[in-house]
């Protein structure tokens, strides 16, 4: 199950290693469907919403005797995202801060990991869009309550994973709420200021 970002790493690595792979996913999110159809992976829509969509795969992998890789909640799954606060880490030794966005949470409980692994005195900031901050309201102690427009759809989740909920209670240096304008503001700054270009 995912929004986008899960679903497009399961399909390209599950077609490389000849895998079978099944994404289920809201229609809401065309790309990350499409992009997962791509790669080969059989794709089930389902409902508008990602939590509602969350029932279907626990059912679908029951019945078809598969196995699940979740988004967030996982062991594995959370290393596997770590490795990009690790390689920041090490192409920048001069970074004092990685500053991660959050979702479901599994790559900042990652990074969070790697942050520490390297020794640095690295701290790690949580970054949520206004609208979307569950782990802010959790961590206040708030009922959890989301919802909105956003262009930073991949973290537009309504909750953080249990693992890396306990993974930045524990161990998190910082949480920020940003405006949606900033985010826009933050693009329109790459695009058409710093022109990055991948390689």
């Amino acid at each position: 199950m995912s929004a986008g970002n899960h679903a497009q790493a399961v399909a390209c690595h599950a077609a490389r290693l000849g895998i079978a792979a099944t994404v289920v996913t809201p229609r809401s999110r065309p790309n990350a469907w499409s992009r997962a159809a791509a790669h080969g992976a059989t794709v089930v829509l389902e409902s508008d919403a990602l939590e509602e969509a969350g029932a279907n795969p626990l059912a679908l992998a029951a019945r078809e005797g598969r196995a699940i890789a979740h988004p967030c909640d996982d062991d594995l799954v959370i290393a596997g995202q770590g490795t990009a606060g690790a390689e920041m880490v090490a192409d920048a030794l001069s970074l004092d801060t990685l500053v991660i966005p959050v979702g479901g949470g599994g790559l900042i409980a990652g990074c969070v990991f790697a942050a520490h692994a390297a020794e640095l005195g690295l701290g790690v900031v949580d970054v949520e869009v206004e609208g979307w901050t569950a782990a802010v309201q959790r961590l206040g102690g708030e009922a959890v309550r989301t919802g909105g427009a956003t262009i930073a759809e991949g973290i537009a989740v309504n909750d953080v994973g249990e693992r890396p909920f306990a993974i930045i209670r524990a161990q998190l240096t910082e949480v920020q709420r940003v405006p949606e304008a900033a985010i826009e503001a933050a693009i329109l700054l790459l695009v058409e200021e710093a022109k990055p270009l991948a390689t």
